[in-house]
């Protein structure tokens, strides 16, 4: 699919494939999660305004696809499409490390490395690889084109620690739930999160940079960078789980500001996290690995 996105011009491919996925009935991305999801998270929302919500996320996913396959176009700034940022405090952003990234499936998120590129500072990405090896090649193709190293999830932890030791910057996404994991509150009920942020922060007290990119217009991405979220030389299981809940409260707020553009496919809760409230006195961590 990519290289057919890539061969029509951005501005005919892109909503042409929103429009595709967008009103394939579920037949290209099955809908059913993605409105469980949306029911937890927004409990408010009636049938039609899920059924509603939903479409215009899988528009959004096209729209993402588009991008994603002219993703060396962006990089080049080539027929117009770029991508620039905002800052806390309008402070510069250098890309200088080590500091820990983190987004969520939200807006246009593959193509933020494109900013570390420009920079020209080294960056690592820590990616879950499609279970489809064809299809994971063809999402690699563009990923590559950016210039910076991808490494799978399951052999991540060496890479980054080598990465920050020397100074450099990492990045993942860390809204869809993992097993094992550390819990915290997210949208009001129990929900388990990757503790590597919180764990890589400490031992080398660096920030987390929690972030979004989002579409101001067709061929212009801005990345939005919220405060950092800082160790301050803290250690130990309470650090861990204060840092963790930081991150989980950021993203949070990145789903809520940009609902219309989450990518959720994946169940984000087990039905007995959903039938429990969140309590901090119990946090857990459910890795089995000292923190």
């Amino acid at each position: 699919m990519h290289f057919v996105i890539r061969t029509l011009p951005f501005r005919i491919a892109q909503p042409l494939i929103a429009f595709i996925i967008k009103n394939s009935g579920g037949i290209l991305i099955k809908t059913s999660n993605i409105k469980r999801n949306i029911a937890d998270v927004f409990p408010h929302l009636s049938k039609a305004e899920i059924d509603a919500l939903t479409k215009e996320m899988l528009a959004n996913t096209g729209r993402h696809i588009a991008e994603t396959a002219h993703m060396k176009s962006f990089k080049e700034g080539k027929h117009g499409l770029r991508i620039d940022y905002t800052t806390p405090d309008g402070m510069v952003f250098d890309g200088k490390g080590p500091a820990i990234y983190v987004g969520a499936h939200v807006g246009s998120w593959e193509m933020f490395p494109i900013l570390m590129a420009e920079k020209n500072q080294p960056f690592t990405i820590i990616y879950t690889p499609h279970e489809n090896a064809v299809l994971n090649g063809l999402m690699m193709k563009p990923r590559l084109e950016t210039g910076v190293k991808y490494v799978e999830k399951s052999k991540a932890l060496r890479p980054c620690l080598k990465a920050l030791k020397n100074g450099e910057s990492i990045g993942l996404l860390v809204d869809q739930r993992v097993s094992p994991g550390v819990e915290a509150e997210f949208f009001g009920r129990p929900a388990s999160f990757t503790q590597m942020p919180a764990r890589l922060a400490i031992a080398h007290n660096c920030p987390i940079i929690t972030f979004d990119v989002v579409r101001l217009k067709t061929g212009h991405l801005r990345a939005v960078f919220r405060p950092p979220i800082l160790p301050n030389g803290e250690k130990g299981p309470e650090a861990e789980a204060r840092l963790t809940q930081e991150i989980a409260t950021s993203i949070q707020g990145s789903i809520t500001r940009n609902a219309e553009s989450w990518f959720c496919s994946k169940l984000r809760w087990k039905r007995s996290d959903k039938k429990r409230p969140f309590d901090p006195a119990e946090v857990k961590d459910t890795s089995g690995q000292p923190v």
